[in-house]
């Protein structure tokens, strides 16, 4: 999921920016999405922490190589510890403030305890990976959401919309690259047009069936529509850095609409 970290002497943290990405917006919207609240920030920042503890704990385990541990196990042993503390005060931090339902809090907790087991098989970077990091990552917005006041429903919405959206661009992008090196990429292609057609209409039926607002689906539209672009169209190589960049604006305009959409009387 993450490259070996080039610094020497800085921090160690995680350097694929999607992953970023799929952590900072399902959260932004979440806490847009309801009130300020000391439960949500504490949490957010727990999250947060517990991201970034990812890479010096694989340094450490000898999961980025003999090389890697050797030399930068100090700075791993130094960034691990007080990332890893950060995380754990800033989750129970938040736990104990919050007033929304526990299972909440244990969701992304739960899915968070399997990401070392993709690591471990060396299944993080398939597809089916990725995926489940993206479904992860996008959990944390559930609790942060519950402890804005945002109701549970809409919680969960705000998970779903992402994680599909997040699941569209993953096939599509995965589908493209590959059509590039000249590998399989039809199947890849039609899971990300699939995935893409999917949202909106998931959306549509868990905003008319469990009580959330009825134009949810529109925020499924910025991530559906490049996802489906892609699967239908996928551009040359060379333009990898600007898909990256039109993720990073469709999931800023998702965030934006759940947020908007979340606030907004039924």
């Amino acid at each position: 999921m993450i490259d070996v970290p080039r610094q020497n002497g800085r921090v160690l943290i995680p350097r694929e920016h999607g992953a970023y990405g799929q952590l900072a917006f399902p959260m932004l919207a979440a806490l847009a999405a309801g009130h300020p609240s000391m439960a949500g920030v504490t949490l957010a920042a727990g999250f947060i922490a517990a991201f970034l503890a990812h890479e010096p704990l694989l340094v450490l385990g000898g999961l980025r190589g003999p090389r890697a541990r050797r030399e930068q196990g100090r700075a791993a042993v130094r960034d691990g510890a007080w990332m890893s503390a950060a995380a754990l005060s800033g989750i129970a931090a938040g736990a104990a403030l919050t007033t929304a339902p526990a299972w909440t809090l244990w969701l992304p907790v739960a899915l968070g305890a399997g990401v070392p087991i993709l690591v471990l098989r060396h299944l993080e970077k398939t597809t089916a990976g990725e995926m489940f990091v993206a479904l992860t990552l996008s959990a944390c917005a559930v609790p942060i959401a519950a402890a804005a006041g945002v109701a549970v429903a809409a919680a969960v919405a705000i998970w779903l919309v992402m994680t599909i959206g997040y699941w569209a661009a993953t096939a599509a992008v995965r589908g493209t690259i590959a059509r590039q090196r000249r590998e399989p990429h039809a199947m890849l292609r039609a899971g990300g047009g699939v995935l893409a057609l999917a949202g909106p209409v998931a959306a549509f039926l868990l905003g008319r069936g469990a009580g959330v607002h009825p134009s949810l689906w529109v925020a499924t539209l910025p991530l559906s529509a490049l996802s489906l672009g892609l699967a239908i169209a996928p551009p040359p190589a060379r333009h990898l850095r600007t898909i990256g960049w039109g993720l990073i604006a469709a999931s800023a305009a998702a965030a934006v609409l759940l947020a908007v959409i979340s606030r907004s009387p039924r």
